[in-house]
């Protein structure tokens, strides 16, 4: 079994900095928090290859990648309302140049793209950059996915033991930037 060597990562939950999160031997393997939910609302954040534009073919073809990475890697119940969703932006610059963002509520996804969490992911793309027609990066290509269920963050890259405590730690800094997003919060 390609888990085996997560061991304890995948038999129980774990707690960062107060944050509740597992490992969930799926796919690639992913982290999951449950600590941070939105009321049927999801956002969708899928790194890009650097300097791939997100207009044209890609803004075009966008709704349809999105509909079968989130239909491939998740439950129905992770992305409410995904028939209707839709690719949406400008997002955050320092989003935009590594991230796509897909959402059943505009809006309400808005309010998720605060500033912490603008810098936490283009900080992490900066380290993991994907790169046009391969992949470079450890971890593959970032996906994260706020939504009823929890946060997930999951790469591509099958996940090794020596990543976790990395991807916990930004996991971790994620639903934190989110549980101090008092506008987001009083919104519902």
């Amino acid at each position: 079994m390609a888990y085996a060597a997560l061991g304890s990562y995948t038999e129980k939950p774990q707690e960062t900095d107060g944050v509740h999160w597992e490992i969930q031997p799926t796919g690639a393997g992913r982290w999951h928090s449950p600590d941070f939910k939105t009321p049927g609302v999801f956002l969708c954040l899928a790194q890009k290859a650097e300097g791939q534009a997100s207009g044209g073919l890609l803004a075009s073809m966008g709704a349809m990648i999105f509909k079968k990475l989130l239909s491939s890697r998740f439950q129905p119940d992770d992305a409410p309302g995904l028939d209707h969703a839709v690719s949406f932006g400008p997002l955050d610059p320092a989003l935009e140049s590594h991230f796509m963002a897909f959402t059943n509520a505009p809006d309400a996804a808005r309010r998720l793209l605060n500033s912490s969490l603008a810098t936490l992911l283009s900080d992490w793309a900066r380290r993991y950059p994907i790169q046009q027609l391969r992949q470079s990066s450890a971890f593959g290509s970032l996906t994260v996915l706020f939504g009823p269920t929890g946060v997930y963050l999951a790469p591509t890259e099958l996940l090794q033991p020596s990543q976790v405590n990395e991807l916990a730690a930004l996991g971790t800094a994620v639903v934190k930037a989110q549980a101090s997003n008092a506008h987001f919060a009083s919104a519902f």
